[in-house]
């Protein structure tokens, strides 16, 4: 299932995927990857500065991920420019969900 949302001309996708090969159940250990495509349809350039996600698990394990822009980058999106990067999170139950937000700045 792919999860999309538009906030001021920035067009998020993320691709969730169980990585059965890197994950061990019978230890607690469920390794989630995913794919982030962020794209700007704005009229305006715009670069990523700051990321925040928070991740739960339904074990009640939360934990917060917060940084400078995304695997090491602070892409600029020109528009009709996008990003793609992946990574991944470890929860200690089956299920869970991640929230969270970019921060963008533009040149105005």
């Amino acid at each position: 299932m792919d999860y999309e949302e538009i906030t001021d001309g920035i067009r998020v996708l993320v691709r969730p995927s169980f990585s059965f090969p890197y994950s061990a159940p019978e230890d607690g250990k469920f390794v989630f990857t995913y794919s982030v495509q962020m794209e700007n349809q704005s009229g305006e350039a715009a670069q990523l500065l700051f990321r925040h996600w928070r991740i739960h698990d339904s074990e009640g394990e939360d934990s917060e991920v917060d940084g400078e822009g995304v695997v090491g980058q602070q892409p600029t999106l020109a528009p009709g420019k996008s990003h793609t990067y992946e990574s991944f999170c470890v929860l200690k139950s089956p299920t869970g969900f991640m929230e969270g937000y970019y921060t963008f700045v533009r040149p105005t």
